[in-house]
């Protein structure tokens, strides 16, 4: 089932992110057989029509995997979060005082639930991410250079001078 829901990014490409966590095993032993496995399935994608596409998949791949195995299941799409754009202003603010500090910069798309995203509901929002080695990041192997965190921390400095009218 977990290379199945990496395949449904595969399939579809472009900015579809498939992620499965959240194992909860009983009985959690070695040498026996789980009696009952829940997990969780994270499906994100700008694009409403594509996940809607990859939901199908999704369906589709669980129930064959199951079936398979000769097991029951039970699947609830029980969260959706819709695409949350920022504000033009402040990604071309950003854009500009990554600039002016000298750091390299790139647009990307976050597919993580950020505070800025519930920001964008009341506020115009953007956000600014530092590299971490090997694009590791939320997990105990993140490492940040310490002239990336800087380049950051400069770069939201001059961006809010200059939303603030002050640059």
């Amino acid at each position: 089932m977990v290379a199945g829901v990496r395949g449904i990014a595969r399939t579809l490409g472009g900015d579809l992110v498939t992620t499965v966590g959240n194992f909860t095993v009983s009985p959690n032993i070695v040498n026996g057989i789980p009696g009952r496995v829940t997990l969780s399935i994270d499906i994100r994608d700008p694009k409403t029509e594509t996940l809607e596409k990859a939901r199908g998949i999704l369906d589709r791949v669980v129930r064959e995997a199951c079936e398979r195995e000769g097991v029951r299941y039970g699947l609830e799409h029980y969260w959706q979060v819709p695409y949350t754009p920022f504000a033009p202003d402040v990604i071309a603010a950003v854009e500009r005082a990554a600039t002016a500090v000298g750091a390299g910069w790139r647009r990307i798309l976050s597919g993580a639930g950020h505070d800025a995203q519930y920001m964008a509901a009341i506020t115009p929002a953007g956000m600014i991410f530092v590299p971490s080695r090997e694009d590791r990041s939320h997990c105990e192997e993140e490492f940040t250079a310490i002239e990336d965190i800087e380049d950051g921390a400069n770069t939201l400095f001059l961006a809010a001078l200059d939303l603030a009218g002050r640059a």
